[in-house]
């Protein structure tokens, strides 16, 4: 399938805010990505797209020398979510993707450090989704 970042509803699942990149590396050098869990509503966004969006910015990430050579760390973050935010499917093909390391909000300083994590997760990162997420987005007539 060939992703159409600048057309909907691909467009729209990107500028959610659900994905992103932050712009701070863990201290190895791996880019820091992260899923707002309590951002997405399965009713919503159809779980293919959500997919795409999911792939499209993982695969932007790596476009980075150095994420090729560092890696990447995949945070999901499930503050202020409930019940209505998960899909099982989604969250399965998700999690068969990934190695998995299921941490309390409390721990994740323990594995990162705070310079590294957006404000929710105990972090110094402030997060600016509108200006970060276009960057991922190719131009098109000028304007992303």
């Amino acid at each position: 399938v060939k992703l159409k970042p600048h057309e909907e509803p691909l467009r729209s699942e990107i500028l959610s805010g659900k994905f992103t990149i932050l712009n701070v590396r863990d201290p190895t050098g791996a880019s820091i990505a992260l899923f707002t869990a309590r951002l997405h509503h399965p009713h919503k966004s159809a779980q293919h797209v959500v997919l795409q969006a999911l792939f499209y910015l993982l695969d932007r990430a790596v476009d980075s020398f150095e994420t090729q050579r560092n890696g990447l760390v995949f945070i999901y973050d499930m503050c202020g979510s409930n019940y209505a935010n998960f899909e099982l499917d989604l969250g399965k093909k998700v999690l068969n993707l990934l190695k998995i390391q299921i941490l309390k909000t409390s721990e994740v300083t323990q594995h990162l450090p705070r310079e590294c994590l957006p404000e929710n997760l105990g972090g110094y990162v402030k997060i600016d989704l509108a200006t970060w997420n276009f960057q991922f987005l190719p131009q098109v007539n000028g304007h992303p």
